[in-house]
């Protein structure tokens, strides 16, 4: 677990016969270890204070959240003065991530192995959730997606360096 906190990307190999059961076990476990998957920080400013109470504002409608709920939070965590700033709707959940200040946000495919194993309509129905590369590591199908679906994943860019004043060789 503390070795995927500090990766870029996570790569999560299922079974396709039975991928959804797998996945909410190892997604679970990694969130009850903050980390959180797929997902963006929360867009919301929280900084504590001496004094002043609790100011709270928001640029968006709030609704999951009342002011009430954010105080009652608040004091769980023995939290009486903040500055805390939503910008976007955010739930419960996203405001006890900020207070704690230790998730990590990664982001993360699913391979789908054994699909020589299923029909091509359970395929063609995989192949519409986001987050997902169907493969087949024994007869190694679609693996060239893959690798350019974590190269996306990563942002990563393709940089050639050359002689100054020569033309690139793309041979390599």
């Amino acid at each position: 677990i503390s070795t995927a906190r500090t990766c870029n990307l996570i790569m999560i190999v299922l079974d396709a016969l039975k991928p959804l059961g797998h996945k909410r076990i190892i997604e679970r476990e990694l969130e009850g270890f903050g980390i959180r998957l797929n997902k963006k920080p929360p867009n919301i400013y929280f900084r504590r204070k001496e004094r002043g109470g609790i100011n709270l504002t928001s640029t968006v409608s709030l609704t999951h959240l009342d002011a009430a709920t954010v105080k009652a939070i608040m004091s769980e965590y023995k939290i009486h003065n903040a500055d805390i700033v939503f910008k976007e709707d955010a739930t419960e959940d996203d405001l006890i991530d900020v207070i704690e200040g230790n998730r990590i946000y990664i982001p993360c495919i699913y391979a789908l192995n054994k699909i020589d194993q299923i029909t091509i309509e359970e395929l063609d129905v995989l192949d519409k959730i986001p987050h997902y590369v169907p493969i087949s590591a024994h007869h190694d199908w679609n693996l060239d997606e893959l690798l350019a679906k974590m190269w996306e994943y990563l942002d990563l860019v393709r940089i050639y360096t050359k002689p100054k004043g020569q033309i690139p060789d793309y041979s390599s």
